[in-house]
């Protein structure tokens, strides 16, 4: 914008979207969750110990190359057996409910992933890309009717609790409700696109973007006594992911936090 005597230009930069201007990361989305190594992964502290006496849900977008058997999310229970957990992963079996290799899925492409457990009805579900085609359920499952019979001993985000196998895919804008998503729900924001906020916020447990490391405090009573190098939550109840085996040093070449 000229000065008053036109004598003196000036120019302003121009404000806004749209109009010329590089937004660093539109939406919050940039970078992504991408573990260079074997038994990387963010645990949930606060989970341990808890009965989970609600429906879950895990949302996630991931990018993938294949459909071989690797777990996003998992939640394990304080029980002997090796089957008493939930996996979103790529196939399935017992109580693990594949989400992947459904036909539904995009190779080398981006992917919308809803997977979803109710330990009162023992109903497990998925669904990838919003495709009702590719909807699938398996109703009065024995194992998930146990589940909240036992409490929480692990929760990991990036792989399964039974292995120390990094899933390689990289994954972002990962997401825990405390209920079933409809599956208008679901296709409302697969179909927002990547990047945009869930059309329904009342229900998140945990919300983790992926951008960057915090101090961030990890204590039961969020008193200040708990302070570590953790993943935000933005769902607003301070479930912190903590890693675990990770690079998270933005200068290294293995950061764990990539471009999505």
């Amino acid at each position: 914008m000229a000065s008053r005597n036109g004598l003196n230009p000036k120019l302003r930069g121009s404000k806004g979207r749209g109009f010329n201007r590089a937004l660093p990361a539109p939406f919050g989305f940039d970078k992504g969750l991408k573990p260079d190594g074997t038994s990387m992964y963010f645990t949930v502290p606060v989970f341990v110990g808890k009965y989970i006496n609600t429906p879950i849900a895990f949302e996630l977008w991931t990018k993938i190359t294949s459909t071989y058997n690797y777990s996003w999310a998992a939640m394990k229970f304080n029980y002997p057996s090796y089957n008493m957990r939930f996996a979103v992963d790529a196939r399935g079996g017992a109580a693990v409910q594949g989400v992947l290799g459904q036909g539904t899925e995009f190779i080398n492409g981006l992917n919308h992933v809803v997977a979803w457990f109710d330990p009162i009805s023992g109903d497990i579900g998925s669904i990838s890309n919003a495709n009702a085609s590719g909807y699938k359920v398996r109703l009065n499952n024995e194992s998930v009717l146990q589940f909240s019979q036992y409490p929480v001993s692990l929760l990991h985000v990036n792989t399964d609790v039974s292995t120390t196998e990094t899933n390689p895919f990289p994954m972002d804008e990962f997401r825990i409700y405390n209920r079933i998503l409809s599956l208008s729900e679901v296709t409302t924001n697969y179909n927002n696109g990547f990047g945009a906020n869930p059309c329904t916020t009342e229900n998140l447990l945990v919300w983790y973007k992926f951008e960057k490391f915090e101090m961030l405090d990890f204590s039961p009573l969020q008193d200040g006594s708990g302070f570590q190098l953790g993943m935000r939550d933005y769902s607003g109840n301070n479930n912190h992911g903590l890693p675990i085996n990770m690079d998270t040093n933005p200068s290294s070449p293995t950061y764990v936090l990539q471009l999505f």
